[in-house]
């Protein structure tokens, strides 16, 4: 159990606060990279979520968009919880 909280690090959590305050809406990933501020960092933390099936990411033409799905709904919306209180 530990070493799944162990692989949501500071910018996986970032990414799914994200997604979560977006409605839990789609993201392009170039928007996602300029709230990350680093495209290797962006890359790394969605497929880490994409392993955990918290997130998925679906190619439109030349776009890529980043969405969360229902279990990663959930999780980010009891990570904002839990960063209300903080």
């Amino acid at each position: 159990m530990m070493e799944k909280i162990e692989d949501l690090g500071k910018s996986e959590m970032k990414l799914l606060l994200l997604l979560y305050m977006k409605n839990g809406k789609e993201e392009y990933i170039t928007n996602l990279v300029k709230a990350l501020k680093s495209p290797s960092q962006l890359e790394k933390s969605i497929n880490v979520l994409m392993r955990r099936g918290l997130v998925r990411v679906e190619k439109r033409g030349r776009r890529k968009y980043v969405i969360l799905s229902e279990k990663g709904k959930r999780v980010a919306k009891n990570l904002y919880e839990i960063f209300k209180i903080l």
